[in-house]
């Protein structure tokens, strides 16, 4: 019972059956106790049929409790009967007969343990095949330590930013049982999917943050750089990017702020660089700045030569829903301005008939969306939207870019329209004879006119 299905071949009939009425008594005893739960039990798909990847070499392990106490009758009704008897009773007695020294080894031998609560929140990791993506393997979530995008000193600052979400959980392992018995099972697989969703996503931000650095790297020599692969940065074209940049201080405190939240900067510094704890957000971003710049300055091998920052790089207090609430805004504008573009690309003069109003429904439905997120827009500070953008490396610099580029979504609706009554006017007859597809090009057509108009509406807002 629980890690014993090696030895499951070697035993004697009896003795198995005596470790499956076992096993159903454990399995009992979890599910009615509060602070474990099924969950809780060691995989072991042959006892507690819970693990079905489970192998023993190229076989397969069946779930096989119910064969192993029932294996004197054959499958029936009297094979159902005595199983819910086996389960009436086991309900009853659960781990009672065992004493208090007994009662421990049983949990702790059939308690999942922490390292695999912990393994089950690896990522599979996939590849192609013989032209088939298939699982190759899982990826732990190691703390970012090198990348061919970023000097050596960067990776080491950024490291160290980042240590706290690596922080052990030793206290955790080390009284893993006694910790579930008080505070739960669900509460502790809680904490370490917490840390687990954490550490993911401070890796999700960090690759974000490497394709950034390998653009800029690719666009300073655009000629025999371009489509290379970050594997194959060099050291000289990551001290030519920074070179290039009118101040690296800055720069860098911007990509660092895309892996950890501004929220938590002061955090950051604190543990993660070991500089005392600064009084405000303020102090914490003149710290950091000043270390980038350190940095930078006391390298031994092709300095940068850059001066000490003179003042601090103002990132604006706002509080986090705030800022969360433009980077969605800016998000979705971004995005449905790209729908739209497309849209009316793809939309040419010998574009069927029949495919007008799904389109025109389509992207009336964009046109509104994206009225609804500029309106948005239109609530939160001006100074929030270039928070905002500088923490996002978005695609546009400045809340006035972002109008222009808006504009542009609505010149795109302008086109889209002009393309529909081309289509109209070239299927006149057509439209004549089909009453009921005239209508409902109508129909759709005045619908995004009346979206448009409340773009332009929401234009005009961002605007003043």
């Amino acid at each position: 019972m629980g890690r014993s299905t090696n030895g499951v071949a070697s035993k004697k009939a009896y003795e198995l059956g005596q470790t499956a009425a076992q096993a159903l008594l454990v399995k009992h005893y979890f599910q009615n106790t509060e602070s474990l739960g099924l969950s809780a039990l060691v995989k072991d798909n042959f006892f507690f049929g819970n693990n079905s990847a489970e192998r023993v070499g190229s076989y397969a392990v069946n779930y096989n409790l119910k064969a192993r106490l029932t294996a004197f009758y054959e499958e029936g009704l009297a094979v159902d009967q005595l199983l819910s008897v086996f389960n009436k009773i086991a309900d009853r007695i659960q781990l009672s007969q065992l004493d208090s020294i007994e009662f421990s080894k049983c949990l702790d031998h059939n308690l999942i343990n922490f390292d695999d609560v912990l393994g089950s929140h690896k990522q599979t990791v996939y590849s192609q095949k013989r032209g088939k993506v298939v699982a190759s393997g899982l990826r732990s979530a190691g703390k970012p330590r090198t990348s061919p995008v970023f000097l050596k000193e960067e990776m080491g600052l950024l490291t160290s930013l980042v240590t706290p979400y690596w922080e052990p959980l030793d206290q955790l392992k080390n009284n893993w049982t006694s910790t579930v018995l008080n505070s739960g099972f669900k509460s502790c697989h809680d904490l370490i999917a917490k840390v687990m969703t954490r550490r993911w996503q401070t890796l999700s931000r960090f690759a974000k943050l490497t394709t950034i650095r390998l653009q800029e790297i690719r666009a300073t020599d655009p000629g025999s750089l371009k489509g290379t692969r970050k594997a194959n940065i060099t050291f000289d074209n990551v001290s030519a990017t920074l070179r290039a940049r009118t101040n690296p201080v800055e720069k860098f405190f911007r990509e660092l702020l895309v892996v950890i939240p501004e929220s938590e900067l002061k955090t950051a510094v604190t543990k993660g660089l070991r500089k005392g704890k600064p009084k405000s957000p303020k102090d914490a971003r003149l710290t950091l700045q000043t270390e980038i710049a350190s940095m930078y300055l006391n390298m031994t091998s092709n300095p940068l030569k850059i001066e000490m920052p003179q003042h601090l790089i103002e990132v604006e207090d706002f509080d986090e829903q705030t800022i969360v609430k433009a980077l969605n805004a800016l998000t979705k504008v971004i995005s449905l301005i790209g729908s739209i573009t497309g849209q009316s690309n793809s939309t040419k003069r010998y574009t069927h008939l029949r495919q007008l109003p799904g389109r025109l429904g389509s992207v009336e439905a964009q046109t509104r969306s994206l009225a609804r997120h500029l309106e948005d827009l239109t609530t939160v500070p001006k100074a929030v939207i270039k928070s905002a953008i500088d923490l996002d490396m978005m695609p546009i610099n400045s809340p006035a870019a972002l109008e222009i580029k808006a504009e542009q979504g609505a010149s795109f609706v302008d086109e889209f329209l002009i393309k529909v009554q081309e289509i109209e006017n070239i299927n006149k007859e057509e439209l004549s004879r089909n009453v009921t597809l005239s209508t409902l090009v109508s129909s759709r057509k005045q619908k995004l006119l009346e979206a448009k108009a409340l773009l332009k509406a929401s234009l005009k807002k961002l605007h003043g």
